[in-house]
Protein backbone atom coordinates (compact mmCIF):
# COMPACT_ATOMS: atom_id res chain seq x y z
CA UNK A 1 0.00 0.00 0.00
CA UNK A 2 1.26 3.77 -0.99
CA UNK A 3 0.29 4.92 2.64
CA UNK A 4 2.42 3.09 5.05
CA UNK A 5 5.46 3.98 2.65
CA UNK A 6 4.37 7.86 2.56
CA UNK A 7 4.20 8.01 6.48
CA UNK A 8 7.46 6.69 6.54
CA UNK A 9 8.84 9.48 4.26
CA UNK A 10 7.32 12.28 5.86
CA UNK A 11 7.89 11.36 9.41
CA UNK A 12 11.49 10.59 8.07
CA UNK A 13 11.85 13.51 6.39
CA UNK A 14 10.59 15.90 9.63
CA UNK A 15 12.60 13.79 12.00
CA UNK A 16 16.15 15.00 10.63
CA UNK A 17 17.72 17.89 12.38
CA UNK A 18 18.77 20.23 10.18
CA UNK A 19 19.81 23.56 11.21
CA UNK A 20 17.24 26.22 10.20
CA UNK A 21 14.59 23.58 10.25
CA UNK A 22 11.41 23.68 12.87
CA UNK A 23 12.14 19.73 14.38
CA UNK A 24 15.91 21.54 14.93
CA UNK A 25 14.81 24.91 16.68
CA UNK A 26 12.39 22.87 18.76
CA UNK A 27 15.13 20.44 19.81
CA UNK A 28 17.59 23.18 20.26
CA UNK A 29 15.59 25.00 22.84
CA UNK A 30 14.40 22.05 24.87
CA UNK A 31 12.96 23.35 28.15
CA UNK A 32 13.96 20.30 30.15
CA UNK A 33 18.02 19.62 29.65
CA UNK A 34 18.84 16.74 28.44
CA UNK A 35 21.81 14.12 30.08
CA UNK A 36 23.08 11.45 29.24
CA UNK A 37 25.24 9.22 31.24
CA UNK A 38 27.41 5.41 29.85
CA UNK A 39 28.45 3.17 32.27
CA UNK A 40 31.58 0.82 31.46
CA UNK A 41 31.80 -2.47 33.25
CA UNK A 42 34.68 -5.21 32.66
CA UNK A 43 33.33 -8.75 33.58
CA UNK A 44 35.72 -10.24 35.63
CA UNK A 45 34.38 -13.86 35.47
CA UNK A 46 33.87 -14.60 31.44
CA UNK A 47 33.92 -18.79 31.58
CA UNK A 48 31.71 -18.68 34.14
CA UNK A 49 29.14 -16.19 33.06
CA UNK A 50 29.04 -18.14 30.02
CA UNK A 51 27.88 -21.07 31.78
CA UNK A 52 24.78 -19.62 33.07
CA UNK A 53 25.89 -18.07 36.33
CA UNK A 54 26.10 -14.29 37.32
CA UNK A 55 28.66 -12.42 35.48
CA UNK A 56 30.67 -10.51 37.99
CA UNK A 57 31.10 -7.19 37.03
CA UNK A 58 33.10 -4.18 37.99
CA UNK A 59 32.64 -0.58 36.93
CA UNK A 60 35.60 1.06 34.76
Amino acid sequence: SIFPNLFRVLIAKNLVLQEGKEPYEKWKQTPIPVTFKVGLFNITNPAEGGKGKLPSVVEV
